[in-house]
């Protein structure tokens, strides 16, 4: 598959104000970083950024700056400063020797200035501003390149126009004004070191383009940029577009519609711009937020966004640019080379087989196949068989969520084949590690099982299943022990399936089931155990996973009550925490019971920790016609999951030096938690 360098805006962080760097924890009211409306961004190689708004009620200017922490922005300076200026739509460029130009239109002129900015002061920098002497003209975007290169387009009426530019320490010289194109308003500009040039503006309710090149060797304002002599459609309905190129050639943009924020990736060849479907074939255009004024920027190696909200609160957040399909691969001689799994942060699914809309049991909203697209590498799958037991048809395995209560009864996705032929799919043309974790079985008995694991397997001449991607067994080490470039070889990945037992697993008296025989291990099918299970030695891999059984944010992430009685620690019964953090805080590494006596504590080695970021209570309420479906309040959580985790100083073990390993998400592309995973995994250092 060919590389796709994307970015994804998911939900953007609605609180910021760190109370202590271990501990973690957040204000307790949601904030946006300024209030404002119409922010413009930029941000330089050394991701430094600036930010230039308009006041909340009026047409002031204001300036804010600060720095990335990996995806975290992290302001060096205050909210609610004097403004810079006055005017309406600003802009703003900034270079790698925090130079920062910024433009507005004033009384039906564009103006413009230039400054250094001191970076680490709380203070505006010395903007002085020039106005042009073209009338009629508002709406001015601005772009600037490595070289001093500049140009600004701008409306004029209701066409387009352009000039361009020289930066040369702090001083702008400018060519005189030039058509662009006829019927256009509201552009964006971006420009790249590589002599490319995208113009993206509106034109009837639809976003359309023009593309141009130019000389990168030469940067007098004289120099010609030679623009397409035609736009070419983009989005069919939107407003208010914004775009930003790299180097090599990767289009980023945003655009608002209703109130909603979507996000497009192209690739740009000559002067054609190649719409990238990422994550959904065939759809290129996604939703990310809600909001409006959304603009973009980037310097290759991330991406931010900004806008504002109803209340006139300025929010946004970042986005790593890389190939989330390929991101093991891509990396495997990379920063992943020589870890084991125990020491690899993957992102992860919550019951990523329930992912139809219209069902209180909805966790997730991209099919298998388009999660593995996003970057997902850890999936948690729920089989039930609704068929007839003496003729078992493997159709009738398909995977649930279970809810309880609900009359309707369970939500049932796709099937077993389906899902593994999607699987396959996807491993046939990418070199990664995937683990399928297979639990709570419903209707289930042995006979069942072994169709389940012929699905898996597949046929003898390996034209089903995923017998060619199965691990086979190995011994000398534990499957988490194992080093990433034991699961991935140079062409061809690796799925891990790890099967748990069929019933409860946490009192002494259950006696639940345990389908997976040393012949299913022969063939890649491995014994999987909880942090609580009462046998954990015959785990091929444990993993601690305990979620917290809440939709509160707050009691979810940092709460040191009892998780309860269950999840008691032998031999003094000390009640593990309830909040994630804190649950990860107490992690020793060890699982909870002996296999001989359950009044013991185990010495066998709990292998993952799992961050279950979820706000899934165990009984959803069924109370119409606001449901809480864990898809539809996973925004709470994962608006704050780049902010806990993907910041430096929260990227350490814990206490006890043992890492986070699993980032389990509902609406799982929206939490970002690919990006954090990368980050925890050391990309982008």
């Amino acid at each position: 598959m060919p590389l796709v360098k994307s970015v994804f805006f998911g939900n953007s962080p609605r609180q910021y104000a760190a109370k202590s760097p271990r501990r973690l924890g957040f204000k307790s009211s949601p904030t946006g970083f300024d209030n404002g409306r119409f922010p413009s961004c930029a941000i330089n190689g050394s991701n430094r950024f600036i930010e230039v708004h308009m006041g909340e009620d009026n047409d002031t200017l204001n300036f804010r700056q600060g720095r990335l922490e990996r995806l975290d922005f992290r302001f060096t300076d205050s909210p609610g400063r004097p403004k810079i200026g006055d005017g309406r739509h600003p802009a703003v460029a900034f270079n790698d020797s925090n130079v920062a130009i910024v433009m507005a239109d004033q009384n039906d002129k564009v103006k413009y200035a230039a400054a250094t900015v001191n970076i680490n002061a709380d203070a505006n920098p010395p903007f002085s501003f020039t106005t042009f002497s073209q009338t009629g003209a508002t709406y001015p975007s601005v772009a600037l390149n490595a070289a001093g290169v500049v140009v600004e387009v701008h409306q004029s009426g209701n066409d387009l126009a352009w000039r361009r530019g020289k930066l040369a320490g702090t001083t702008l010289t400018w060519s005189a004004v030039k058509s662009l194109i006829t019927n256009g308003t509201r552009p964006s500009v971006a420009i790249n070191n590589n002599g490319m040039v995208v113009v993206l503006f509106e034109r009837g309710g639809k976003l359309v383009y023009l593309t141009g090149t130019f000389d990168k060797s030469k940067t007098a304002i004289t120099e010609p940029i030679q623009f397409a002599k035609t736009a070419t459609a983009f989005v069919s309905s939107g407003n208010r577009p914004s775009v930003a190129l790299t180097d090599t050639g990767e289009v980023y943009v945003t655009h608002s519609n209703g109130g909603t924020l979507y996000q497009t990736v192209g690739t740009l060849s000559g002067s054609t711009i190649t719409l990238q479907d990422f994550l959904v074939q065939k759809q290129t255009t996604y939703m990310y937020d809600q909001g409006s004024a959304a603009h973009v920027a980037t310097n290759g190696k991330v991406a931010l966004q900004m806008f504002h909200i109803g209340d006139e609160k300025l929010v946004g957040n970042a986005s790593l640019v890389f190939d989330r399909a390929n991101w093991m691969g891509d990396q495997r001689d990379g920063v992943l080379k020589g870890k084991t799994l125990r020491q690899i942060a993957f992102p992860g699914s919550h019951d990523a087989g329930a992912f139809a809309g219209g069902n209180i049991a909805q966790t997730q909203d991209l099919s298998i196949r388009e999660q593995l697209r996003a970057g997902v590498r850890y999936f948690d799958l729920r089989p039930e068989f609704s068929g007839d037991k003496k003729k078992i048809d493997v159709n009738t395995i398909t995977t649930y969520h279970d809810i309880g209560r609900n009359p309707a009864g369970d939500y049932r996705g796709p099937t077993f084949p389906n899902l593994v032929r999607s699987i396959r799919l996807f491993m046939s043309s990418h070199n990664e590690l995937v683990i399928l974790r297979i639990s709570q079985f419903k209707n289930f008995d042995a006979n069942v099982f072994k169709a389940l694991a012929g699905v898996f397997v597949g046929d003898a001449a390996q034209t089903t299943g995923l017998k060619k991607w199965l691990f086979p067994l190995k011994t000398g080490k534990r499957l988490a022990d194992r080093p990433l470039t034991d699961f991935l070889q140079q062409t061809q990945g690796t799925v891990l399936i790890v099967v748990d037992v069929d019933g409860s697993n946490i009192n002494p008296s259950d006696k639940p089931v345990d389908y997976i025989t040393d012949a299913y291990r022969q063939s890649g099918l491995y014994r999987y155990r909880d942090w609580y299970a009462k046998d954990p030695a015959k785990g091929d891999l444990t993993v601690f996973d305990v979620f917290s059984d809440t939709n509160t944010f707050s009691t979810m992430s940092i709460n040191a009550e009892s998780s309860g009685s269950q999840y008691a620690i032998p031999p003094n019964n000390k009640k593990l925490p309830r909040g994630q953090l804190d649950k990860f805080d107490w992690f020793d590494g060890l699982c909870q019971k002996d296999d001989k006596d359950p009044k013991k504590r185990s010495t066998v080695q709990c292998d993952l920790f799992l961050n279950s970021w979820t706000l899934t209570p165990s009984f959803p309420t069924l109370s119409l016609p606001n449901f809480p479906t864990a898809f539809g309040g996973a925004d709470r959580a994962n608006q704050n999951l780049t902010s806990y985790f993907a910041i430096p100083a929260f990227q350490n073990a814990n206490p006890q030096g043992q890492q986070m390993n699993i980032l389990y998400a509902d609406a799982v592309e929206f939490s970002r938690a690919v990006d954090v995973a990368m980050i925890r995994n050391g990309f982008g250092r």
